[in-house]
């Protein structure tokens, strides 16, 4: 089976998913996605002059990325293996492994494999 590098881009595709939100109990990501979506948004269609990087997807999602990280690393294996079941389903079948990068509460970048 391939891999999935569980990236910015990959995360931006699924945020505004209900189904993805509820694939992680006990992380209410809601309000933080809806608001980091609108920025996606605004950034792709307005040009910001002297903000070199600051309205890049990776950037505006990073919040996002880190909250559904430090999620994964605290959660118990069933919690794991129903976001898991979701990311199945959207894809097609289960990628052998998922890798995410985020960072931890002190801002050191961490990587998990499951």
């Amino acid at each position: 089976m391939p891999s999935l590098s569980f990236d910015h881009m990959v995360l931006f595709g699924v945020m505004t998913d209900p189904m993805f939100q509820a694939a992680m109990p006990g992380l209410d990501i809601r309000e933080q996605v809806a608001k980091i979506h609108q920025q996606v948004v605004d950034a792709a269609m307005v040009e910001t002059p002297g903000c070199s990087g600051c309205t890049s997807v990776t950037a505006l999602v990073a919040p996002i990325m880190d909250s559904v990280g430090r999620w994964i690393e605290a959660a118990s294996r069933d919690d794991k293996a129903v976001l898991i079941a979701y990311i199945t389903r959207k894809r097609g079948y289960r990628p052998m492994p998922v890798v995410l990068y985020y960072r931890d509460e002190r801002k050191r970048v961490r990587k998990l494999v499951f």
